[in-house]
């Protein structure tokens, strides 16, 4: 079966055929004006890039970023985010931005950090913090753990 809107296989075969022939015509050169497309600068809306102001969101991407939205307003335990793409596409200062707008007026979330369980070192022990205190904990652990090395 086919896919909907393709050329029955025939064509498609003509067509390939067409494409791979050794008697196909070469693409004609470009000349260097079809190589450049002139901006004129006054039509921008700003005089220098400084001036400009960032594009917010990811381009075309409105359904998807309107779903973030909603997903950064639920507020029920176990419910995450799982964001995908290109880097190119400015996902992540798009998530970021987003996430920032939807935590203002939100109580600041507690820190989590996992340490080792010695007596099951498959399932770390987690540990919820202050907001913020998570950095400053794993510093103290670092400065624990570097003394006992020096001992050693």
């Amino acid at each position: 079966m086919r896919p909907r809107g393709s050329p029955p296989a025939s064509e498609q075969e003509e067509r390939l055929n067409q494409l791979s022939s050794k008697n196909a015509a070469a693409p004609e050169p470009l000349a260097a004006a079809n190589l450049y497309r002139a901006c004129d600068p006054a039509g921008l809306g700003f005089g220098s890039t400084e001036e400009a102001k960032p594009l917010e969101g990811v381009i075309g991407q409105d359904r998807a970023l309107e779903a973030l939205r909603l997903g950064a307003r639920v507020g029920k335990p176990g419910f995450n985010l799982f964001v995908t793409g290109p880097n190119a596409l400015g996902i992540r200062e798009s998530v970021s931005a987003i996430l920032s707008r939807e935590a203002r007026g939100r109580p600041e979330p507690p820190d989590w950090i996992y340490v080792n369980n010695f007596a099951a070192a498959d399932r770390p022990v987690a540990i919820e913090l202050p907001p913020g205190r998570a950095r400053d904990r794993a510093a103290q652990d670092r400065a624990v753990v570097g003394s006992e090395e020096q001992r050693r």
